[in-house]
């Protein structure tokens, strides 16, 4: 008969610490032979372990390891002792995760797996190939449009050369998209539903994702929303929970022969009231081509943290690239050259509706979407209607702050402040400064 050697565990470490200090008990009595019996008085110093790795279950299995642990607790309480190839055995499974783990939820677990995942994605692509059947696009990852800092203290945007754009993957993944039917479209462009038809990287991408086009004098607007799906990405736990995975943001200069009738669309005003057939067939031919009402097309529409600062004294010396060094910051369209910028995103679903507005759960789902954003220090910015609000992807991860995987998700984020709660003096106001204006179901419709 063998015998566990066991140790002495004082518990005398503070609760916060997570270390327990172990010390070596009395020497244990020799192994049991024909000749040699063992000390009963030495045995009562130091009984054996009683723990689960000694017992079995009726039917002959080993215990699950959440019986293991609630046994050896117990052993640790009564003896004062703790059998070490268990204990280590049912910490390393822990960290390791390895099989008969405690019981958890399996969706939960597969959403929080889907949580790393999603900040993981916006760094998969290099390079995209999006195709139609009226043209073909070769597309490479291009630098974001860092935001100003709000600073909520002095009620005014401030030059932070913290607000980066991240390095763009030079040497990653290629994705080929193939372009399906509009989805919607607003200020800064048009949603396309794409189908997945290539793509070389070890993740499993939905079958089919959105192309977000910006409209030829909006690619700065849209790479200012590149940068707050990067921030998340990057800053925040909330990309996959609270607003759909990115895969990233692309340009490309328009090739030739796309330019002679790319650039302006079919007024379709002077037609009055149109079906819904009639309407298709007069969508623009090229979904970056400008809309009838597109207005100021020399130029982007301006950003809320377009003010003057003060000139950098040396620029050349400056290393990260903050808004005032950013390629976006004067960039204006060149309608001779026109550039093509899109992003790719998660599929929603429908967008919020006034009948889904009378559904408290739905309601306290959005509540709690815009406290993930409110934590995360990112406020929407732009009148909250309810076309931001759209019926979350079919993968969407676990909310970190809530474990819950949310109903809906937010979308739309070219005019969003951006707030650093570890340098604002007065934490709860700068809180409810990024708050979105939604008070129990308002919306600006």
């Amino acid at each position: 008969m063998t015998r566990t050697r066991c140790l002495k565990l004082k518990t005398t470490c503070p609760p916060w610490t997570s270390t327990w200090i172990l010390q070596p008990g009395p020497a244990l009595p020799p192994p049991t032979t024909p000749n040699q019996k063992p000390d009963p008085n030495l045995t009562k110093i130091i009984p054996l372990s009683q723990n689960s790795l000694s017992k079995l279950k009726a039917d002959g299995s080993s215990p699950k390891r959440t019986e293991e642990f609630r046994d050896l607790c117990q052993d640790i309480s009564e003896t004062k002792t703790v059998d070490l190839p268990t204990f280590f055995r049912i910490i390393l499974d822990w960290i390791l995760g390895t099989n008969n783990a405690l019981p958890v939820d399996e969706e939960a677990v597969t959403a929080k797996y889907i949580g790393k995942r999603a900040r993981k994605s916006f760094h998969l692509f290099s390079s995209l190939t999006v195709t139609s059947d009226t043209f073909r696009l070769d597309l490479t990852r291009d630098e974001t449009f860092p935001a100003n800092r709000l600073d909520t203290d002095k009620k005014r945007y401030s030059r932070d050369k913290r607000f980066v754009a991240t390095d763009p993957p030079a040497n990653a993944d290629h994705l080929e998209l193939e372009l399906g039917e509009e989805m919607g479209s607003g200020g800064t462009g048009v949603v396309y539903s794409a189908r997945v038809s290539n793509q070389n990287s070890d993740e499993t991408l939905p079958s089919e994702l959105v192309v977000k086009f910006a409209r030829l004098n909006h690619c700065r607007n849209l790479a200012r929303e590149a940068w707050v799906y990067e921030r998340m990405a990057t800053r925040t736990k909330i990309l996959g929970s609270a607003a759909p995975r990115c895969y990233g943001f692309f340009t490309t200069k328009l090739p030739a022969c796309y330019r002679a009738t790319s650039v302006e669309d079919t007024n379709i005003s002077r037609h009055g009231i149109l079906t819904y057939e009639k309407y298709v067939s007069l969508r623009p031919k090229y979904p970056w081509m400008f809309r009838s009402y597109d207005e100021h097309r020399e130029r982007d529409d301006e950003l809320d943290d377009d003010r003057g600062f003060p000139p950098l004294q040396i620029p050349e010396l400056e290393q990260p690239r903050f808004k005032d060094l950013s390629p976006w910051n004067k960039w204006k369209p060149d309608l001779n050259d026109p550039l093509i910028a899109v992003l790719v995103l998660d599929k929603g679903g429908p967008s919020y509706t006034h009948d889904d507005d009378q559904d408290p759960d739905v309601r306290l789902d959005v509540q709690r979407l815009l406290q993930d954003f409110q934590v995360a220090g990112i406020g929407h910015g732009d009148y909250f209607r309810m076309p931001h609000v759209v019926r979350a992807p079919s993968q969407t991860a676990m909310c970190p702050n809530h474990n819950v995987i949310h109903k809906w998700s937010i979308i739309d984020f070219n005019r969003c402040w951006v707030v650093d709660f570890a340098l604002a003096q007065h934490v709860r106001y700068a809180m409810a400064l990024v708050k979105p204006i939604y008070r129990g179901g308002t919306f600006f419709n």
